[in-house]
């Protein structure tokens, strides 16, 4: 179970929805939902500000749970809002192979 509101409310994911795993020290201390059939990588993942400097870090990849052609499928739409609109601040992040 998913101590994330946004993602109680969503209930679940479609299937191909990517997934992702935290590394760092505290793994316990990252909370991950949606948890792929290995457990060791989930749909959504955040990590609290007490271990990313900044603030709190959400991690959710946008295709296909925030894609037009897909928000309606499962809990795409509650995902989304309750994840996009958690916080005042929002920074959509788009990776470029040069980021590597």
């Amino acid at each position: 179970a998913c101590a994330l509101p946004a993602a109680t409310a969503a209930g679940s994911v479609p299937d191909d929805a990517p997934v992702f795993r935290y590394l760092g020290d505290d793994r316990a201390a990252a909370v991950a939902c949606f948890p792929d059939d290995t457990g060791d990588a989930s749909a959504l993942l955040q990590v609290p500000a007490t271990l990313a400097p900044g603030g709190t870090v959400t991690v959710l990849g946008a295709d296909p749970i925030l894609t037009n052609d897909r928000i309606a499928e499962q809990g795409s739409a509650a995902l989304a809002l309750g994840v996009l609109g958690e916080r005042p601040r929002l920074v959509w992040y788009t990776p470029s192979p040069d980021d590597a």
